[in-house]
């Protein structure tokens, strides 16, 4: 994203231009925002408490079953804080986060039998406490921790909401036309996207009696929704996917085809004796990507073209 938006500030903090010997640490910016946050929510609700006339009836209301206080005894380390990192840039929406913070194991739900989801509890884990204890939150204070979490990212980075702004109106103009969105990689792949719109219809099983079925067939509307949450994460995924092409393509050309190469993604893996060589060739290739030329630019003024046809 720093690349791709020629962002000095993410590109810093992330060590892509950090001069420096000692390297920054995204996670402990993010933490000690996330740790400033919490305190300033501490303060406002002893005020609230202090000054009830100063705070409108919706603001109490919302507010005044929270203990603050169970914050404070939070350990916000690196890996609790990765998930929130890695995907908010993604444009991940707030629930989904709360769902990958519990399926990654950090916080443990607990469903009230015969009560509404309001009265679900969220027990954190020990390890990530002060007092080293299970700390146990209500369904308010489990959304406010996970709101605590998007506000100290998009603080400590603050042009990432305008570019998750971005690949939102652009996702909800090519959806208003009902039209895919499509782009070329720096390497001339095309990339089209299109989520449809999927409607049920009935069918009647032929491996039981019991019940009827039914299927989704998708239909030739644009799902705005599905859309607007995949483009900015397939669109670094085609970068990521370029970066490998590249790399490939500058080991042939030097005559290195030999090399144990693994990737995932923008991860990449090699015998110990070409590390230092495949370190090299992963940043030539990023920077054939991101710096010869407004990459970010071209795709724009394209997008404008296919919306103006």
């Amino acid at each position: 994203i720093a690349a791709i938006f020629k962002d000095d500030k993410i590109a810093n903090y992330s060590n892509l231009i950090n001069t420096s010997d000692t390297p920054n640490d995204v996670y402990d910016l993010v933490a000690k925002g996330t740790v400033k946050i919490v305190n300033e929510y501490s303060y406002l609700r002893e005020d609230m408490i202090k000054n009830e006339k100063n705070y409108s009836a919706d603001f109490i209301k919302k507010h005044i079953k929270i203990n603050s206080k169970k914050f404070e005894l939070i350990i916000f380390i690196r890996a609790f804080l990765k998930r929130a990192v890695m995907t908010i840039p993604y444009n991940v929406g707030l629930e989904k986060l709360q769902l990958q913070l519990i399926n990654d194991g950090f916080f443990i739900k607990v469903k009230e039998p015969l009560k509404n989801k309001f009265d679900d509890a969220f027990i954190l884990k020990p390890e990530l406490t002060k007092n080293n204890e299970p700390l146990r939150l209500n369904y308010n204070e489990f959304g406010l921790i996970t709101s605590f979490l998007f506000k100290a990212v998009n603080e400590t980075f603050p042009n990432i909401p305008k570019y998750v702004d971005y690949t939102k109106k652009i996702a909800n103009i090519f959806s208003t036309l009902n039209i895919p969105i499509q782009w070329v990689t720096p390497l001339g792949m095309k990339v089209k996207m299109e989520y449809l719109k999927r409607k049920n219809k009935p069918s009647i099983s032929y491996y039981t009696n019991k019940r009827k079925t039914s299927f989704s067939l998708p239909i030739p509307t644009m799902d705005s929704i599905s859309n607007r949450i995949a483009f900015m994460p397939n669109f670094i995924h085609s970068m990521d996917a370029t970066n490998v092409q590249i790399l490939i393509k500058n080991f042939k050309d030097k005559k290195e085809e030999n090399i144990s190469l693994l990737t995932v993604h923008d991860c990449f893996a090699t015998l110990p004796n070409y590390m230092e060589k495949l370190n090299k060739e992963v940043r030539l290739a990023f920077i054939m990507i991101y710096f010869q030329g407004d990459y970010i630019k071209s795709v724009h003024l394209n997008f404008l073209k296919q919306i103006y046809n």
